[in-house]
């Protein structure tokens, strides 16, 4: 298995970074997990430490490769959850820390995710965005019934309005993990807190994830996140993931280099069902993804 992997994390102007990530690896299986506190509930920072130090418990369990990956992501937001609650049950007083987390395995040449919240997955093939998850906030509820467009979401009331979290009373009702999708040679997979792409278009962030070592294409975006965001800018927290084939040699690393615009970003999308039989690669990917996003509503 090989793959090159980068990752930045910045206080913005914030007096506390409340993010936290880590990677777990073994000779079969990558883990990655990114999770950002929730600022207005005490111990964001604590919620969001909870949510990675559960994922790599879980992950120091297992050898080789996971036979239930589904299973086992699903096994992981339910742990995390619960070691949150726990956490501010002892904490004096007591509290309810919350947070936000996309987590992704990957193995065998495969990819399963999960998200809590608005910390997105992005995947990008051959420079286009293939696919970004779905927030579980109030805002892309509207812009998917199509009452809001992208444009107004930028300073809706509600933007920072999250429907779904760990940590807190209510109980983890739902949980929408995606299928198997196969990665090709190239693929880059990318995983962040909003303080990324709340400061950085989607066709912007298109155009720094191409070309360059995963450190840097790190390092372009929580630069410009932070400087096109400030004096406001809040924590942003990236990892990247480039998949390599074992006839692909990792790209080298280019430091003080500009970033070269490519072609606009295209999602994909379709009207295939899930019980079809789909053979073209491309419509087996939005079949995919179709079914996913079905279940995020």
């Amino acid at each position: 298995m090989k793959y090159q992997l980068g990752t930045v994390t910045r206080i913005g102007n914030r007096k506390e970074n409340q993010d936290s990530y880590g990677s777990f690896s073994n000779d079969e299986a990558l883990v990655m997990v990114v999770a950002d506190g929730m600022g207005g509930h005490k111990g964001g920072l604590l919620a969001s430490k909870s949510v990675v130090r559960s994922v790599a418990m879980a992950f120091k369990k297992e050898r080789g490769l996971i036979n239930n990956p589904v299973g086992f992501l699903q096994k992981m937001v339910l742990d995390a959850h619960e070691e949150i609650n726990q956490v501010g049950a002892h904490s004096r007083p007591p509290i309810q820390p919350r947070t936000t987390a996309v987590i992704c395995l990957v193995q065998a040449g495969l990819a399963w995710w999960v998200h809590v919240g608005d910390s997105r997955l992005y995947l990008f093939r051959q420079g286009e965005l293939l696919f970004r998850t779905r927030d579980h906030s109030r805002v892309e509820e509207l812009m998917q019934d199509g009452s809001l467009t992208a444009q107004q979401a930028l300073t809706h009331p509600e933007r920072h309005r999250i429907t779904r979290c760990l940590g807190g009373a209510e109980a983890i009702k739902s949980i929408s993990i995606s299928k198997a999708v196969p990665l090709k040679m190239g693929d880059i997979m990318l995983l962040c807190t909003d303080g990324l792409w709340g400061a950085i278009r989607n066709r912007r962030i298109l155009e720094l994830v191409n070309g360059y070592h995963v450190d840097d294409m790190a390092s372009h975006l929580g630069s410009e996140a932070e400087t096109l965001s400030a004096p406001h800018a809040d924590n942003i927290t990236i990892m990247l993931m480039r998949w390599l084939n074992a006839k692909q040699k990792p790209l080298p690393v280019l430091k003080n280099q500009a970033s070269k615009p490519s072609a606009n970003p295209t999602l994909t999308g379709g009207s295939a069902k899930p019980g079809d039989k789909v053979t073209n690669a491309v419509g087996a990917l939005k079949a995919i993804f179709d079914e996913y996003e079905k279940e995020l509503k």
